[in-house]
């Protein structure tokens, strides 16, 4: 299932957002090769933006389920992510070293700025396309193949993925 959800913060927290996110274009793995500020937390574990990735969470358990022995979740921004082969949101410790595929509890992503996009859907394997747009949650299945289509322009996208384990360290 993909669920695309929109309008979810008020303008004002839109743009306090944008200003204290990690602007880092830095490349990075889950887990792997972390991003200041950014990776992940324990359920109740405080940090800048719980309330933005809490709030997140919130409003994508209206569409999946989130147990209430939640461990914690992965938080990472991607500011102008590169378009990427088709990959699937997993522990990537688990996978690069162990060889095991491990799995959020579902998969989100949320456009926190689009300017001047031309481009830069996210494409699922089912052929499903979701156009970027600020202020557009997207909530899918754990496991779901996607990528980023090519694109011109700006985008800044959030990923928060719900755990029912700690990742691999």
């Amino acid at each position: 299932m993909i669920h695309i959800i929109d309008d979810i913060f008020p303008k004002h927290l839109l743009e306090h957002f944008g200003t204290t996110i990690n602007r880092s274009m830095e490349p990075f793995v889950s887990g792997y090769a972390s991003k200041e500020g950014e990776g992940y937390f324990e359920w109740e574990e405080q940090h800048p933006h719980k309330a933005m990735c809490r709030t997140i969470l919130d409003r994508a358990s209206h569409y999946e389920n989130i147990p209430s022995d939640v461990d914690g979740y992965e938080y990472w921004t991607h500011i102008n992510t590169r378009p990427n082969d088709t990959h699937q949101d997993k522990d990537e410790v688990a996978y690069l070293k162990h060889g095991i595929s491990r799995f959020p509890l579902f998969s989100t992503v949320f456009y926190l700025e689009i300017k001047d996009l031309y481009g830069g859907e996210l494409v699922f394997e089912d052929g499903v396309e979701v156009i970027p747009k600020a202020n557009r949650l997207v909530v899918f299945k754990k496991g779901l193949e996607h990528r980023v289509r090519s694109f011109s322009g700006h985008r800044v996208s959030i990923a928060v993925n719900p755990w029912s384990t700690k990742l691999y360290k």
